[in-house]
């Protein structure tokens, strides 16, 4: 099946603003140890931007030579938003399965877990960031804000 050339373009498009990125190691935020993941940076800008289709299609061009927990908790993040909450999950339990500390990717499962009712799994995740951040951390509170905003409560 051909590609439409609009869709080519889009494709083009994201590939060489990812690529652009990585070539200027720009600065990023990152929850991986070691050096910061500069191809990520675009599509983190992509997500802020609420541009969700664009951000899961530069990351799975970016799948193919980097699958780290960063990676897959942002493939996650915008699949949850565009409600692909099935391979959402898939992509949360991916990034876990390679980063167990995966703060961000803990908080977001949790909210996962909230939009589907399932507040038992979203307070486990609230419980293991508690471990983690036992004087708090931005996930801990945003999770533990979910909860409440929910009207569950919190562990």
């Amino acid at each position: 099946m051909r590609q439409s050339a609009g869709k080519r373009r889009v494709g083009l498009a994201i590939l060489a603003f990812v690529l652009a990125a990585t070539s200027a190691r720009a600065v990023d935020v990152h929850a991986d140890p070691g050096p910061p993941s500069a191809e990520l940076a675009p599509i983190r800008f992509l997500i802020r931007e609420k541009q969700f289709a664009k951000a899961i299609e530069a990351l799975h061009i970016l799948e193919r030579t980097n699958q780290t927990a960063d990676l897959y908790n942002l493939l996650a993040f915008s699949l949850r938003n565009v409600g692909e909450y099935e391979r959402s999950g898939e992509n949360y339990r991916r990034a876990l399965a390679l980063n167990p500390d995966h703060r961000s990717a803990l908080e977001y499962q949790g909210e996962l877990f909230l939009k589907l009712g399932d507040v038992a799994r979203a307070q486990e995740n609230l419980r293991r960031l508690v471990s983690l951040c036992p004087h708090g951390c931005e996930e801990r509170e945003d999770l533990e804000l979910a909860l409440r905003e929910a009207g569950s409560p919190v562990p």
